[in-house]
Protein backbone atom coordinates (compact mmCIF):
# COMPACT_ATOMS: atom_id res chain seq x y z
CA UNK A 1 0.00 0.00 0.00
CA UNK A 2 1.07 3.85 -0.60
CA UNK A 3 1.01 6.51 1.40
CA UNK A 4 -1.90 8.53 0.64
CA UNK A 5 -1.86 11.48 3.23
CA UNK A 6 0.26 12.13 6.36
CA UNK A 7 -0.86 14.69 8.70
CA UNK A 8 0.86 16.44 11.52
CA UNK A 9 -2.22 16.64 14.24
CA UNK A 10 -1.18 17.32 17.64
CA UNK A 11 -4.23 18.11 19.88
CA UNK A 12 -4.79 21.26 22.19
CA UNK A 13 -3.29 20.72 25.80
CA UNK A 14 -0.87 17.58 25.44
CA UNK A 15 3.08 17.93 24.45
CA UNK A 16 3.21 14.96 22.62
CA UNK A 17 3.59 14.44 18.67
CA UNK A 18 0.74 12.90 16.79
CA UNK A 19 0.10 12.12 13.43
CA UNK A 20 -2.53 10.42 11.22
CA UNK A 21 -1.17 8.30 8.37
CA UNK A 22 -3.81 7.33 5.16
CA UNK A 23 -2.35 4.63 3.04
CA UNK A 24 -4.26 3.49 -0.13
CA UNK A 25 -3.61 0.62 -2.41
CA UNK A 26 -3.79 1.52 -5.96
CA UNK A 27 -3.87 -1.89 -7.56
CA UNK A 28 -6.60 -2.90 -10.30
CA UNK A 29 -7.03 -5.79 -8.02
CA UNK A 30 -7.85 -3.58 -4.96
CA UNK A 31 -10.58 -1.45 -6.86
CA UNK A 32 -13.56 -1.48 -4.30
CA UNK A 33 -12.54 -3.90 -1.94
CA UNK A 34 -12.69 -3.71 2.25
CA UNK A 35 -9.79 -2.86 3.60
CA UNK A 36 -7.97 -1.50 0.62
CA UNK A 37 -7.66 1.66 2.21
CA UNK A 38 -6.69 2.12 6.15
CA UNK A 39 -5.42 4.52 8.42
CA UNK A 40 -2.99 4.46 10.98
CA UNK A 41 -2.89 6.93 14.33
CA UNK A 42 0.82 7.25 15.27
CA UNK A 43 1.90 8.80 18.71
CA UNK A 44 5.49 9.55 20.41
CA UNK A 45 5.24 10.59 23.87
CA UNK A 46 8.46 11.43 25.91
CA UNK A 47 7.22 11.88 29.68
CA UNK A 48 10.32 13.67 30.74
CA UNK A 49 10.24 15.92 28.14
CA UNK A 50 6.43 16.63 28.48
CA UNK A 51 6.90 17.47 32.14
CA UNK A 52 9.40 20.00 31.53
CA UNK A 53 7.04 21.80 28.58
CA UNK A 54 4.50 21.20 31.33
CA UNK A 55 6.27 22.94 33.98
CA UNK A 56 7.23 25.56 31.82
CA UNK A 57 3.80 26.57 30.70
CA UNK A 58 3.00 26.96 34.60
CA UNK A 59 6.50 29.33 35.04
CA UNK A 60 5.56 31.13 32.34
CA UNK A 61 1.98 31.86 33.52
CA UNK A 62 3.41 32.43 36.76
CA UNK A 63 5.91 34.90 35.44
CA UNK A 64 3.06 37.01 33.43
CA UNK A 65 1.21 37.47 36.62
CA UNK A 66 3.87 38.40 38.35
CA UNK A 67 5.10 41.18 35.93
CA UNK A 68 1.24 42.23 35.62
CA UNK A 69 0.77 42.43 39.68
CA UNK A 70 4.04 44.75 39.63
CA UNK A 71 2.74 47.11 36.69
CA UNK A 72 -0.16 47.36 38.81
CA UNK A 73 1.73 48.32 42.25
CA UNK A 74 4.13 50.45 40.32
CA UNK A 75 1.06 52.57 38.63
CA UNK A 76 -0.43 52.54 42.31
CA UNK A 77 2.85 53.82 44.25
CA UNK A 78 2.87 56.30 41.13
CA UNK A 79 -0.38 57.79 42.03
CA UNK A 80 0.15 57.65 45.69
CA UNK A 81 3.29 59.61 45.51
CA UNK A 82 1.62 62.36 43.17
CA UNK A 83 -1.46 62.74 45.53
CA UNK A 84 1.34 62.75 48.63
CA UNK A 85 3.42 65.80 46.67
CA UNK A 86 0.09 67.83 45.92
CA UNK A 87 -0.77 67.26 49.97
CA UNK A 88 2.30 68.52 50.84
CA UNK A 89 2.83 71.60 48.45
CA UNK A 90 -1.16 72.78 49.24
CA UNK A 91 -1.33 71.82 52.68
CA UNK A 92 -3.84 73.57 54.53
CA UNK A 93 -2.43 72.25 57.88
CA UNK A 94 0.11 74.77 57.70
CA UNK A 95 -1.24 77.42 59.67
CA UNK A 96 -0.96 80.92 58.74
CA UNK A 97 2.29 79.99 56.41
CA UNK A 98 1.97 80.72 53.10
CA UNK A 99 4.82 79.56 50.95
CA UNK A 100 4.09 81.90 48.34
CA UNK A 101 3.83 84.79 50.83
CA UNK A 102 7.58 86.42 49.60
CA UNK A 103 7.70 86.84 46.37
CA UNK A 104 11.24 86.11 45.78
CA UNK A 105 10.85 82.69 47.87
CA UNK A 106 11.25 79.12 45.81
CA UNK A 107 7.69 77.46 46.91
CA UNK A 108 9.41 74.28 45.86
CA UNK A 109 12.51 74.29 48.60
CA UNK A 110 12.81 72.04 51.50
CA UNK A 111 10.29 73.71 53.38
CA UNK A 112 7.21 72.72 50.61
CA UNK A 113 8.75 70.10 49.19
CA UNK A 114 9.24 66.67 51.51
CA UNK A 115 12.35 64.99 49.77
CA UNK A 116 12.00 61.62 51.47
CA UNK A 117 8.65 61.39 49.04
CA UNK A 118 11.33 62.05 45.90
CA UNK A 119 13.54 59.36 47.19
CA UNK A 120 11.18 57.15 47.66
CA UNK A 121 9.83 57.30 44.36
CA UNK A 122 13.23 56.89 43.32
CA UNK A 123 13.97 54.15 45.40
CA UNK A 124 10.69 52.00 43.90
CA UNK A 125 11.78 53.20 40.25
CA UNK A 126 14.71 51.27 40.75
CA UNK A 127 13.35 48.37 42.31
CA UNK A 128 10.79 48.20 39.17
CA UNK A 129 13.93 48.31 37.00
CA UNK A 130 14.94 45.22 38.68
CA UNK A 131 12.24 43.09 37.23
CA UNK A 132 13.47 40.12 35.24
CA UNK A 133 12.76 41.10 31.35
CA UNK A 134 11.98 38.45 29.11
CA UNK A 135 14.60 37.39 26.53
CA UNK A 136 14.52 35.61 23.62
CA UNK A 137 16.59 32.40 23.82
CA UNK A 138 18.98 31.79 20.80
CA UNK A 139 18.01 28.63 18.83
CA UNK A 140 20.58 25.81 19.30
CA UNK A 141 22.10 24.70 16.24
CA UNK A 142 21.05 21.24 15.31
CA UNK A 143 23.32 18.40 15.98
CA UNK A 144 25.47 17.05 12.86
CA UNK A 145 22.93 14.15 11.46
CA UNK A 146 24.57 10.82 12.23
CA UNK A 147 25.87 8.63 9.52
CA UNK A 148 24.85 5.29 8.26
CA UNK A 149 26.77 2.92 6.55
CA UNK A 150 23.14 1.22 5.57
CA UNK A 151 20.70 2.73 2.77
CA UNK A 152 16.88 3.67 3.79
CA UNK A 153 14.26 1.48 2.58
CA UNK A 154 12.33 3.32 0.26
CA UNK A 155 8.66 2.42 0.91
CA UNK A 156 5.82 2.81 -2.19
CA UNK A 157 4.64 6.12 -2.22
CA UNK A 158 2.53 8.66 -4.01
CA UNK A 159 4.57 12.08 -5.34
CA UNK A 160 4.53 14.13 -2.40
CA UNK A 161 2.67 17.74 -1.83
CA UNK A 162 2.50 19.96 0.71
CA UNK A 163 -0.87 20.85 1.77
CA UNK A 164 -1.84 24.81 2.41
CA UNK A 165 -4.44 25.19 5.08
CA UNK A 166 -7.23 27.83 4.37
CA UNK A 167 -10.68 28.68 5.19
CA UNK A 168 -13.76 25.86 3.50
CA UNK A 169 -16.25 28.27 1.99
CA UNK A 170 -19.75 26.75 0.63
CA UNK A 171 -22.58 28.91 -1.10
CA UNK A 172 -25.69 26.43 -0.93
CA UNK A 173 -27.01 26.24 -4.48
CA UNK A 174 -31.25 26.02 -4.77
CA UNK A 175 -32.30 23.57 -6.85
CA UNK A 176 -34.67 24.89 -9.06
CA UNK A 177 -37.69 22.54 -10.67
CA UNK A 178 -36.59 21.18 -13.83
CA UNK A 179 -38.36 22.41 -16.86
CA UNK A 180 -39.06 19.43 -18.58
CA UNK A 181 -42.00 18.89 -21.38
CA UNK A 182 -43.62 15.19 -21.93
CA UNK A 183 -43.74 14.10 -25.11
CA UNK A 184 -47.39 13.63 -26.64
CA UNK A 185 -47.39 11.25 -29.29
CA UNK A 186 -51.02 11.45 -31.59
CA UNK A 187 -51.97 8.13 -30.21
CA UNK A 188 -52.51 9.56 -26.37
CA UNK A 189 -53.91 12.61 -28.07
CA UNK A 190 -56.67 9.93 -30.21
CA UNK A 191 -57.21 8.26 -27.19
CA UNK A 192 -58.32 11.31 -25.05
CA UNK A 193 -56.04 10.86 -22.27
CA UNK A 194 -57.06 14.70 -20.92
CA UNK A 195 -55.77 13.65 -17.43
CA UNK A 196 -52.23 12.72 -17.98
CA UNK A 197 -49.88 15.22 -16.03
CA UNK A 198 -48.33 17.33 -17.64
CA UNK A 199 -45.60 18.14 -15.15
CA UNK A 200 -45.39 14.41 -14.15
CA UNK A 201 -42.05 13.58 -15.97
CA UNK A 202 -40.38 16.85 -14.42
CA UNK A 203 -41.66 15.98 -10.72
CA UNK A 204 -39.56 12.55 -10.93
CA UNK A 205 -36.39 14.57 -12.83
CA UNK A 206 -36.38 16.36 -9.74
CA UNK A 207 -37.02 13.69 -7.36
CA UNK A 208 -34.32 11.92 -8.71
CA UNK A 209 -31.55 14.63 -7.88
CA UNK A 210 -30.25 13.63 -4.57
CA UNK A 211 -29.85 16.77 -1.89
CA UNK A 212 -27.39 14.79 -0.13
CA UNK A 213 -25.07 14.22 -3.40
CA UNK A 214 -26.01 18.07 -4.08
CA UNK A 215 -24.65 19.08 -0.90
CA UNK A 216 -21.21 17.68 -2.03
CA UNK A 217 -21.32 18.53 -5.37
CA UNK A 218 -22.03 22.19 -3.58
CA UNK A 219 -18.84 21.59 -1.57
CA UNK A 220 -16.47 20.98 -4.35
CA UNK A 221 -17.46 23.32 -6.65
CA UNK A 222 -16.90 26.19 -3.99
CA UNK A 223 -13.77 24.39 -3.00
CA UNK A 224 -12.84 23.15 -6.31
CA UNK A 225 -8.83 22.14 -4.93
CA UNK A 226 -9.55 21.36 -1.73
CA UNK A 227 -7.27 17.61 -1.20
CA UNK A 228 -9.14 17.06 2.77
CA UNK A 229 -11.30 18.72 5.41
CA UNK A 230 -9.96 18.70 8.78
CA UNK A 231 -11.25 19.10 12.04
CA UNK A 232 -11.99 17.18 15.49
CA UNK A 233 -14.77 16.90 15.51
CA UNK A 234 -16.10 17.29 12.31
CA UNK A 235 -19.14 17.23 10.36
CA UNK A 236 -19.24 14.87 7.87
CA UNK A 237 -20.41 16.37 3.79
CA UNK A 238 -21.59 13.14 2.26
CA UNK A 239 -20.78 11.74 -0.77
CA UNK A 240 -23.97 9.63 -1.42
CA UNK A 241 -27.13 8.85 1.03
CA UNK A 242 -27.24 4.71 -0.07
CA UNK A 243 -24.19 3.25 0.95
CA UNK A 244 -23.79 1.25 4.75
CA UNK A 245 -21.09 4.49 5.40
CA UNK A 246 -23.78 6.75 5.30
CA UNK A 247 -25.91 5.06 7.85
CA UNK A 248 -22.76 4.76 10.16
CA UNK A 249 -22.23 8.37 10.31
CA UNK A 250 -25.69 9.79 10.13
CA UNK A 251 -26.45 7.21 13.48
CA UNK A 252 -23.54 7.62 15.24
CA UNK A 253 -22.90 4.21 14.95
CA UNK A 254 -18.75 4.06 14.30
CA UNK A 255 -17.27 1.16 15.83
CA UNK A 256 -15.55 1.79 19.15
CA UNK A 257 -11.77 2.11 19.87
CA UNK A 258 -10.62 -1.69 20.69
CA UNK A 259 -7.51 0.24 23.01
CA UNK A 260 -10.15 1.64 25.54
CA UNK A 261 -13.49 0.57 24.54
CA UNK A 262 -14.27 4.61 24.25
CA UNK A 263 -16.17 6.31 21.08
CA UNK A 264 -14.93 7.42 18.09
CA UNK A 265 -14.69 10.98 16.56
CA UNK A 266 -14.77 12.02 12.67
CA UNK A 267 -11.30 13.95 12.43
CA UNK A 268 -10.52 13.43 8.92
CA UNK A 269 -12.20 13.73 5.21
CA UNK A 270 -10.52 13.23 1.98
CA UNK A 271 -11.90 15.03 -1.17
CA UNK A 272 -12.13 13.23 -4.63
CA UNK A 273 -9.60 15.74 -5.67
CA UNK A 274 -6.58 14.39 -4.12
CA UNK A 275 -6.99 11.41 -6.96
CA UNK A 276 -6.70 14.43 -9.50
CA UNK A 277 -3.47 15.82 -8.34
CA UNK A 278 -1.93 12.16 -7.78
CA UNK A 279 -2.58 11.84 -11.81
CA UNK A 280 -1.30 15.33 -12.60
CA UNK A 281 2.42 14.00 -11.78
CA UNK A 282 1.93 9.82 -11.83
CA UNK A 283 3.43 8.40 -14.27
CA UNK A 284 1.38 5.05 -14.28
CA UNK A 285 -2.13 6.67 -14.74
CA UNK A 286 -3.98 3.63 -15.97
CA UNK A 287 -3.09 1.82 -12.40
CA UNK A 288 -4.35 5.39 -10.45
CA UNK A 289 -7.70 5.10 -12.79
CA UNK A 290 -8.05 1.72 -12.06
CA UNK A 291 -7.66 1.26 -8.44
CA UNK A 292 -8.94 4.96 -7.33
CA UNK A 293 -12.43 5.12 -7.58
CA UNK A 294 -13.44 6.63 -3.73
CA UNK A 295 -15.78 9.89 -3.99
CA UNK A 296 -14.69 10.35 -0.17
CA UNK A 297 -13.23 8.88 2.59
CA UNK A 298 -13.71 9.46 6.33
CA UNK A 299 -11.17 8.76 8.86
CA UNK A 300 -12.41 8.31 12.38
CA UNK A 301 -9.94 8.43 15.64
CA UNK A 302 -10.36 7.81 19.34
CA UNK A 303 -11.83 10.25 21.28
CA UNK A 304 -9.94 9.86 23.75
CA UNK A 305 -6.85 9.33 21.66
CA UNK A 306 -6.05 6.41 23.88
CA UNK A 307 -2.25 5.46 23.85
CA UNK A 308 -1.22 2.80 21.73
CA UNK A 309 1.41 -0.06 22.85
CA UNK A 310 4.43 2.36 22.90
CA UNK A 311 8.28 0.80 22.30
CA UNK A 312 11.25 1.87 23.98
CA UNK A 313 11.61 5.34 21.68
CA UNK A 314 8.24 6.06 22.92
CA UNK A 315 6.52 5.36 19.17
CA UNK A 316 2.99 3.67 18.96
CA UNK A 317 0.55 2.85 16.39
CA UNK A 318 -2.83 2.50 16.54
CA UNK A 319 -5.10 1.34 13.39
CA UNK A 320 -8.29 3.58 13.09
CA UNK A 321 -11.48 3.61 11.43
CA UNK A 322 -11.81 4.14 7.95
CA UNK A 323 -14.80 4.90 5.71
CA UNK A 324 -15.12 4.99 2.02
CA UNK A 325 -17.67 6.33 0.03
CA UNK A 326 -17.25 4.72 -3.56
CA UNK A 327 -18.05 6.06 -6.70
CA UNK A 328 -21.65 4.74 -8.02
CA UNK A 329 -21.12 2.61 -10.99
CA UNK A 330 -24.06 3.55 -13.31
CA UNK A 331 -25.74 0.58 -14.94
CA UNK A 332 -27.63 0.35 -18.49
Amino acid sequence: MSLLVQIFAPLDGTYYDRALYVFACKKPACRRREGSIRAIRGVQRDTEKESKEAQKEQDELKKLALEEANARAAEEEKKQALASIGDKIFDKSAGTSNPFSNPFSNPFESSSFDKSVTKESKDKGKEIKKTPQTTTPTPQQPADKPTSAHTATKYPQFPGRFIVVEGETLTPRKIEKLDVEPTIDEEDIGSGSGSLDLGKAAETATASIDPVFQKFVDLVDNNPDQILRYERPSTPVFYSSKDDIFDILRDNKIPKSPIDGGNRILELQIMPHAIMVIEESYEQEDIIKNGMEWGTIFVATSENDAMPTLDDNGVGYAEEWVGVQWEEVVTH
